[in-house]
């Protein structure tokens, strides 16, 4: 459980860079805002899915789920 923790923040920190990136191409591409949402989502999903493999976790449905959630909320404050 403590592996899953670790990745859980790693993933969390990640998660709140990459809103910080996103949240500047809003600013720079009002026009576009559901594309840069997309990519946000898309850029999130790709990292998760990269580091699950990457570092052979054994990851719960349930930690899976909650990061998937995070991903979506972040996701809507782009809207």
């Amino acid at each position: 459980m403590n592996e899953d923790k670790i990745f859980y923040e790693a993933v969390s920190i990640y998660i709140e860079d990459n809103l910080k990136v996103y949240s500047n191409k809003i600013n720079e591409n009002k026009d576009n805002l559901e594309e840069v949402r997309d990519n946000f989502i898309k850029s999130c999903r790709f990292f998760l899915n990269s580091k699950i493999k990457e570092l052979n976790f054994i990851i719960t449905d349930t930690l899976i789920n909650d990061l998937q959630n995070r991903i979506q909320l972040k996701s809507n404050e782009l809207k």
